[in-house]
Protein backbone atom coordinates (compact mmCIF):
# COMPACT_ATOMS: atom_id res chain seq x y z
CA UNK A 1 0.00 0.00 0.00
CA UNK A 2 0.77 3.55 -0.33
CA UNK A 3 -0.94 7.11 0.54
CA UNK A 4 -2.20 8.99 -2.32
CA UNK A 5 -0.92 12.58 -1.25
CA UNK A 6 -3.21 14.35 -4.13
CA UNK A 7 -6.29 12.18 -4.21
CA UNK A 8 -9.70 13.20 -5.81
CA UNK A 9 -12.00 14.61 -3.79
CA UNK A 10 -15.57 15.65 -3.92
CA UNK A 11 -16.53 18.68 -2.09
CA UNK A 12 -13.01 18.77 -0.64
CA UNK A 13 -14.07 15.80 1.27
CA UNK A 14 -11.82 12.06 0.61
CA UNK A 15 -13.94 9.28 -0.92
CA UNK A 16 -13.56 5.48 -1.76
CA UNK A 17 -16.26 4.03 -3.57
CA UNK A 18 -17.31 0.37 -2.68
CA UNK A 19 -18.37 -1.75 -5.26
CA UNK A 20 -20.17 -5.17 -5.02
CA UNK A 21 -19.38 -8.26 -7.53
CA UNK A 22 -20.32 -11.73 -7.30
CA UNK A 23 -17.54 -14.34 -9.05
CA UNK A 24 -19.74 -17.14 -10.03
CA UNK A 25 -16.65 -18.91 -12.20
CA UNK A 26 -13.57 -18.59 -12.31
CA UNK A 27 -12.45 -20.57 -16.09
CA UNK A 28 -14.18 -19.11 -17.29
CA UNK A 29 -14.23 -15.80 -15.64
CA UNK A 30 -17.68 -14.95 -14.86
CA UNK A 31 -18.23 -11.64 -12.75
CA UNK A 32 -21.63 -9.97 -12.12
CA UNK A 33 -21.13 -6.36 -10.86
CA UNK A 34 -24.04 -5.09 -8.74
CA UNK A 35 -26.06 -1.72 -9.92
CA UNK A 36 -25.45 0.02 -6.69
CA UNK A 37 -22.96 0.67 -4.18
CA UNK A 38 -21.31 3.06 -1.97
CA UNK A 39 -18.91 6.34 -1.59
CA UNK A 40 -17.92 7.01 2.01
CA UNK A 41 -16.12 10.16 2.51
CA UNK A 42 -13.95 11.50 5.40
CA UNK A 43 -16.23 13.65 7.72
CA UNK A 44 -13.48 16.38 7.59
CA UNK A 45 -12.34 18.82 4.44
CA UNK A 46 -8.75 17.21 3.38
CA UNK A 47 -6.14 19.73 3.72
CA UNK A 48 -3.85 19.18 0.23
CA UNK A 49 -1.13 21.76 2.25
CA UNK A 50 -0.93 19.85 4.84
CA UNK A 51 -1.42 16.05 3.59
CA UNK A 52 1.84 15.06 5.22
CA UNK A 53 -0.17 15.24 9.06
CA UNK A 54 -2.15 11.96 9.39
CA UNK A 55 -2.90 12.66 12.84
CA UNK A 56 -6.94 13.87 11.98
CA UNK A 57 -8.30 10.74 11.20
CA UNK A 58 -11.21 12.18 10.12
CA UNK A 59 -9.93 13.86 6.73
CA UNK A 60 -8.02 11.19 5.69
CA UNK A 61 -9.44 7.76 6.23
CA UNK A 62 -13.08 7.12 4.78
CA UNK A 63 -13.92 4.51 7.19
CA UNK A 64 -17.48 4.25 8.44
CA UNK A 65 -16.05 2.58 12.01
CA UNK A 66 -13.81 5.35 12.70
CA UNK A 67 -15.83 8.48 11.01
CA UNK A 68 -18.99 7.37 13.43
CA UNK A 69 -16.88 9.40 16.72
CA UNK A 70 -16.63 12.38 14.48
CA UNK A 71 -17.98 15.35 15.81
CA UNK A 72 -19.23 16.58 12.39
CA UNK A 73 -20.75 13.11 11.34
CA UNK A 74 -24.32 14.79 11.61
CA UNK A 75 -23.62 18.02 10.73
CA UNK A 76 -24.64 19.39 7.44
CA UNK A 77 -21.72 19.37 5.13
CA UNK A 78 -21.07 21.15 2.28
CA UNK A 79 -21.59 19.15 -0.91
CA UNK A 80 -22.19 15.96 0.77
CA UNK A 81 -24.59 16.51 3.22
CA UNK A 82 -25.08 15.03 6.61
CA UNK A 83 -23.27 11.43 7.63
CA UNK A 84 -20.50 9.83 5.35
CA UNK A 85 -21.87 8.14 2.58
CA UNK A 86 -23.65 8.53 -0.53
CA UNK A 87 -25.16 5.55 -2.56
CA UNK A 88 -24.67 5.44 -6.36
CA UNK A 89 -27.88 7.06 -7.01
CA UNK A 90 -26.44 10.44 -5.14
CA UNK A 91 -23.43 10.12 -6.57
CA UNK A 92 -25.12 9.88 -10.21
CA UNK A 93 -27.42 12.75 -9.26
CA UNK A 94 -24.55 14.58 -8.25
CA UNK A 95 -22.49 14.15 -11.55
CA UNK A 96 -25.68 15.02 -13.54
CA UNK A 97 -26.13 18.29 -11.62
CA UNK A 98 -22.20 19.05 -13.12
CA UNK A 99 -20.61 17.78 -9.78
CA UNK A 100 -16.50 18.59 -9.95
CA UNK A 101 -14.48 16.22 -8.83
CA UNK A 102 -11.02 18.06 -7.82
Amino acid sequence: QRYIDRPLTIGGYKFDLRLYVLVTSFHPMRAYLYKDGLVRFGTEKYDASNSSDLSNLFSHLTNSSINKYSPSLSSEKEVIGAGCKWDFHQLRAWFRAGGDAA
